[in-house]
């Protein structure tokens, strides 16, 4: 594909979406109510929600994937914690932690995770178990902490390059080229306009809930992303850095070879897809594969389920891969 037209789309990209980053955000107020999860903690001055379970040495934090909360990593947070302590928190702009501009990519929100950390006083070495594109924010930070982390795993995460590998790949006209992230960051930014009108009705987006989570949660799951406009900017912007493949270049920037385990946990591949989803979920492995190639400890599962939430469809899978890993620093 021409790579002019490409650098093009990008740019249009960026100016469609500009106007979005001057956006006084702290002027919307969305009436989320008291956590019914978790607690606030104030880190430089707003507050980002977080959620302990279980007890024990080291603890694992979880690192959401786009668009992921707290409240979507339940009830696995509580198996895991049946093990050790298991933290996750929200990202700034997600659930009920405050937003912190427009600048969602993994390098900021990985220096935001170190705030975090900072402030609740953590001190002692951890896992970090991430999830989809959260993986990057994991990797920056493991990469200037190498103290501090113990072990990556990296489950169904997004692999170096692969945006940019799509972007480049499929033609103008479908929903994975440049015009198509177009049109659905526009859709995106739609729904955050609609629920900062108090608009956005469950009808629009039924699609876009998780079933566990509605199930656990219901209105209360449902009120935090319709009544949440920094919700959709949120995610709107992270993605947009990562179909842009800053995120990417962000983490090859500071990895080096390592002797910190990482392994990666691999969603099954679908054989009734569609060639061009099958084609998207070879390099989204291959990727996948290629994140654990800067450790001298790599290693890869195959779960047996093609659901991109592993830890819903096969927690077993992910929890033993944690426990593995946790065993097998213990005996060095």
């Amino acid at each position: 594909m021409n790579r002019r037209r490409i650098i093009l789309a990008l740019l249009l990209i960026v100016s469609l979406f500009w106007t979005s980053a001057t956006i006084a955000q702290d002027d919307m107020a969305p009436d989320l109510g008291e956590p019914f999860i978790g607690e606030l903690v104030a880190v430089n001055g707003r507050d980002v929600l977080v959620h302990c379970v279980g007890e024990g040495s080291p603890t694992i934090w979880l690192e959401n994937g786009w668009a992921a909360m707290v409240v979507t990593w339940q009830p696995f947070q509580d198996q895991l914690g049946e093990h050790s302590r298991v933290c996750a928190y929200d990202r700034a702009g997600m659930g009920w932690s405050a937003p912190n501009g427009s600048d969602r990519t993994a390098y900021n929100s990985a220096q935001e995770f170190a705030e975090l950390l900072d402030a609740l006083g953590e001190s002692e070495p951890f896992y970090i178990l991430a999830w989809s594109c959260g993986a990057p924010i994991a990797q920056i930070y493991a990469a200037e902490n190498p103290d501090m982390v113990l072990g990556l795993v990296l489950m169904d995460a997004c692999g170096l390059d692969y945006d940019r590998w799509v972007m480049e790949t499929y033609p103008f006209g479908t929903g994975q080229s440049p015009a198509g992230q177009v049109s659905w960051l526009e859709t995106v930014r739609g729904y955050a306009e609609a629920a900062a009108a108090g608009e956005l009705l469950y009808d629009d987006i039924s699609w876009w809930f998780n079933a566990t989570s509605s199930e656990l949660y219901g209105e209360l799951y449902y009120n935090l992303i319709l009544h949440n406009p920094h919700y959709w900017y949120t995610y709107m912007w992270e993605t947009l850095y990562g179909v842009m493949g800053v995120n990417s270049d962000q983490v090859k920037a500071v990895i080096t070879q390592t002797d910190m385990p990482i392994t990666a946990i691999i969603a099954a591949d679908d054989p009734s897809a569609e060639p061009v989803a099958q084609s998207r979920s070879w390099m989204f492995s291959t990727g996948q594969i290629a994140n654990t190639a800067y450790s001298n400890n790599p290693r890869v599962i195959w779960a047996e389920t093609n659901q991109h939430a592993i830890f819903r469809a096969e927690p077993e899978t992910v929890i033993n891969a944690m426990l593995e890993m946790m065993a097998g620093s213990a005996d060095e």
